[in-house]
């Protein structure tokens, strides 16, 4: 599901080059290497 939801966060953040979890939350890591809260 993880895999999933990863996919589902690039689909909202296209710019997105990678997804980590920190703390149980989801941040989307731009190329300028800003995270994003979701």
């Amino acid at each position: 599901e993880s895999e999933e939801e990863m996919e589902i966060l690039l689909d909202n953040y296209p710019e997105a080059i990678e997804c980590v979890e920190d703390e149980g939350k989801w941040f989307v890591q731009y190329t300028d290497y800003t995270a994003y809260p979701r």
